[in-house]
């Protein structure tokens, strides 16, 4: 719930061009992506289902805020 105003301000702020929205979209990413873990964690899936689900969403959500941040286009 903390997360969510921070998402729209990022989302904001990226719209207008503003450094801050980068910013925001970089510490909005880095929730999105404790979060995905700590729910990983709390899924107590074994063996390779916890490999391939555990990279896939680290990689979806740990590539997100670099996009985003227009570091990689």
């Amino acid at each position: 719930m903390v997360f969510i105003p921070l998402y729209f301000l990022a989302s904001i702020g990226l719209f207008l061009g503003k450094p801050l929205g980068t910013v925001l979209a970089w510490v909005a990413g880095g929730g999105v992506l404790y979060v995905m873990i700590y729910l990983l964690a709390l899924s107590e899936l074994q063996g390779w289902e916890n490999l391939l689900f555990d990279v896939l969403f680290r990689t979806v959500n740990g590539g997100a805020p670099v996009q985003i941040s227009g570091l990689v286009r």
